[in-house]
């Protein structure tokens, strides 16, 4: 069995270049791949189609991240979304802090990068502090580029796929584990704009307006 597995969910044309890139530049060698990709004309890295969006839904996201799930044998889940770079030895520290703290979910920092790659437009805050390692909050947890031991890992709840987003705030509140922050394991995500930008109902079909979220993690 492969120590981790790396996650991704995308519905995006153009994700398995730098996606591979970013694998191939990696110092810990012992993980497997498991990409939901729902652009059935661009299959790569032993890629799956997952399940569609039932009606009324805004997208398939959790359920995509369910059939992943159902597939992974790593003992680390290591989750990465698409168009975002990692450091070389991004999967070791994943590796190395999960060894330190087994029954708690890490997770990295991602800066915005400008539009055509050059420098960093948004930094993340969470990078901020004197310590490599620190404690977080749920909110804290993002999916862009994180980690859960398989053993400790919740399902997604399906029916947050009628709205956009909150999906990471609703596992790490469902899991119950502590947070652990790596201000040194950062990633540096493309803007929407160069990898395609989000749907047009993004802002009024998302989990923040209202209390769609909230409600979801009261019944957690």
């Amino acid at each position: 069995m492969p120590k981790i597995s790396v996650i991704c969910v995308t519905n995006r044309q153009g994700w398995s270049a730098i996606f591979q890139e970013n694998l191939e530049r990696q110092t810990f060698r012992d993980f497997e791949v498991i990409v939901a990709a729902d652009v059935p004309a661009e299959q790569a890295l032993g890629s799956f189609v997952p399940r569609k969006k039932e009606d009324g839904d805004a997208w398939n996201l959790n359920r995509a991240y369910n059939d992943c799930l159902d597939r992974a044998q790593g003992e680390l889940l290591v989750f990465l979304q698409d168009f975002i770079w990692i450091p070389a030895n991004g999967l070791e520290r994943f590796w190395e802090i999960y060894q330190l703290f087994p029954e708690k979910l890490i997770t990295g920092v991602g800066h915005k990068a400008q539009d055509g790659l050059e420098g960093i437009s948004e930094v993340d805050n969470r990078v901020f502090g004197e310590d490599e390692l620190a404690a977080g909050s749920f909110s804290h947890w993002e999916l862009n580029w994180a980690a859960c031991p398989r053993a400790l890992m919740p399902r997604f709840n399906e029916k947050m796929d009628k709205f956009y987003g909150g999906e990471n705030q609703y596992i790490a509140k469902k899991s119950g584990l502590g947070i652990i922050i790596d201000r040194q394991n950062q990633c540096i995500g493309f803007s929407q704009e160069e990898c395609g930008g989000r749907p047009e109902n993004w802002e009024t079909q998302h989990s923040n307006k209202g209390n769609r979220l909230t409600s979801f993690l009261e019944n957690c």
